[in-house]
């Protein structure tokens, strides 16, 4: 006597019969998939096709931002699910749930929450429609996919349809990076979740992540940068009749990433994604005869880093900045590994990052590393340099972007004094005191990497805060914990030409600390944190001790 071989019916709940196709071909014999729109009271298919005991029932949700009101929309789901009470539940959910945000640290996990202040329509969506089916499953099994932009020829998404246009507008000033994933990668990742049973929240995504105008240009669409501003003055208007419909509120993701790690996923499916190879099967670049391959190699950081942007800007127009205009006297840059991961730590003067620019700078071309620099909100938060300073290499600050970046065996720049030695006064900025928190010496303990201290004088001197304004709305606005009064800003923001001096020193091993703090981790994180320290003021000293004037003399010896 032969068993009854049990099948498994996929419930496509939406207008999509592409994806239903293509998810019964990856499916194959053992699969049957049964479209069946949101409208309707009963799947598109014979009576009692899913009531079978022996088959196995798995419910694909696919919710459309733009033209779905999430209590109807979730109105209507539980009464799908109401009618086939054992089945799985897939939500295709989106990265879109985090929302764009300056504070984002990019590539988060499953586990990041929203800013709390953020109010984004197509992020609260998400967020509704996740946590309204949750409410509704029951005892269904869940299983959540945060999926990133999918493009192709069937995709209704709208960067799929922004990829398809001759003309888009962006935002002027930003370039955030997008992750992409192909239709056909796509079905296999909601395949193999279903195979392999998986259940909880997933974020499909790739590990790289491309820049928004490399994307554009990839696929030849021409773009019309716009600033913010005018954009805002047309939230209103309305691209769907759906909860999440408004144009602003998708532009407000050409503005600032919203990128996920999708790691977990791929650790547990052993699914690889990749936008760079989706950007490469995209029709229109086939059908308009473009290169088959992208080189993008130098363009795919997660963070928007442009390494060929960086190496030319060190070498040509940053170079007047160094040579003329500030003048910049350097030493002990041999202290620079060539390779391998180190922290570089030292004080942060003046509420703009140029001395983090010109270290880049320098770094980039006299030893041909580039330091990855962390990055406050604040500096990301306003058109040009944000994008300029992602170019530059920066990444959010985080513990785990600090991670990452020891981990890829880079180099990691840290200010340990944080936004508040950037806004010190004048007659303090060569007082350290207690120097920051102690967050750069545990990463150089927990992954065994050297800190190289350096020191910088001269950089305090074009900016040289005279005055401090306690003006609520402006401090809300830039996110600053006062409004800085210098000889130029904030009338005429120009910085002083001023002289520079910066000493890189000599490397601090947390191994030769090892023996003295007696297996004491504690001890071995103030034993470094002093050492450090006593290094930088020691320089700091010395260089103010020799220099002669603001604007002139070097202080090292040949």
């Amino acid at each position: 006597m032969t068993s009854k071989t049990k099948k498994r019916s996929l419930l496509v709940v939406g207008r999509s019969p592409a994806f239903a196709s293509a998810l019964q071909t990856r499916g194959g014999s053992e699969s049957e998939v049964l479209p069946w729109p949101l409208r309707d009271s009963s799947p598109d298919s014979e009576e009692g096709a899913i009531s079978g005991t022996d088959d196995e029932v798995v419910v694909i949700l696919l919710p459309r931002p733009e033209h779905d009101r999430v209590e109807d929309w979730l109105r209507r789901t539980r009464g799908i699910l109401a009618q086939v009470p054992k089945a799985r539940v897939v939500l295709m959910s989106s990265l879109e749930v985090y929302g764009p945000d300056h504070h984002a640290v990019g590539m988060v996990d499953e586990n990041t929450d929203r800013w709390v202040e953020l109010k984004n329509d197509r992020a609260e969506y998400w967020d509704q429609v996740e946590a309204g089916v949750t409410g509704a499953v029951g005892d269904h099994p869940l299983l959540v996919l945060r999926l990133a932009h999918i493009i192709g020829a069937e995709s209704e998404g709208w960067v799929n349809r922004l990829l398809r246009r001759r003309r888009v507008v962006t935002v002027a000033g930003f370039d955030p990076t997008i992750q992409l994933i192909d239709e056909a990668s796509c079905v296999e990742a909601v395949h193999g979740a279903i195979e392999r049973g998986l259940a909880g929240v997933y974020n499909v995504a790739p590990p790289d992540a491309v820049p928004v105008r490399k994307i554009l240009k990839s696929v030849g669409v021409k773009r019309f940068a716009l600033p913010w501003s005018l954009l805002w003055l047309f939230r209103k208007r309305s691209g769907g009749y759906g909860t999440a419909s408004s144009r602003v509120g998708r532009l407000a993701y050409l503005r600032y990433p919203c990128t996920g790690s999708g790691e977990r996923f791929a650790k547990e499916t052993g699914i690889e994604l990749s936008t760079i190879r989706a950007l490469e099967q995209f029709p229109r670049r086939k059908r308009s005869g473009l290169q088959a391959t992208l080189d993008l190699s130098d363009y795919n950081d997660p963070h928007g880093m442009d390494v060929r942007f960086t190496h030319r800007a060190a070498e040509s127009w940053l170079k007047f900045f160094e040579k003329v205009y500030w003048r910049i006297e350097r030493k002990g840059f041999e202290h620079i590994p060539a390779k391998g991961p180190a922290i570089l730590a030292g004080p942060h003067r003046g509420f703009m990052p140029l001395d983090a620019v010109m270290l880049v700078q320098m770094i980039t071309k006299y030893t041909k590393r580039m330091p990855r620099f962390l990055l406050h909100p604040t500096l990301v938060k306003f058109s040009v340099i944000s994008r300029f300073l992602r170019r530059m290499g920066g990444v959010m600050a985080c513990k785990k972007n600090a991670d990452t970046v020891l981990r890829s065996g880079d180099l990691l720049g840290i200010f340990p004094e944080g936004i508040r030695g950037a806004f010190k006064y004048y007659k303090d900025v060569y007082h350290f005191g207690r120097f920051g928190r102690s967050d750069y010496v545990r990463f150089a303990v927990k992954h065994d990497v050297p800190v190289i201290p350096f020191a910088v004088v001269g950089a305090a001197e074009i900016y040289p805060i005279l005055g401090k304004l306690e003006w609520k709305w402006m401090k809300r606005h830039f996110e600053w914990p006062c409004i800085p009064i210098t000889p130029t800003f904030p009338i005429l923001p120009i910085p002083l030409p001023a002289k520079w001096h910066v000493e890189i020193l000599p490397a601090v091993h947390p191994e030769d600390f090892r023996e003295a703090a007696e297996g004491d981790e504690e001890k071995l994180i103030a034993l470094l944190l002093a050492e450090v320290k006593g290094r930088i003021e020691k320089s700091t000293a010395e260089i103010l001790k020799n220099r002669k004037s603001i604007y002139y003399g070097n202080v090292f010896d040949d």
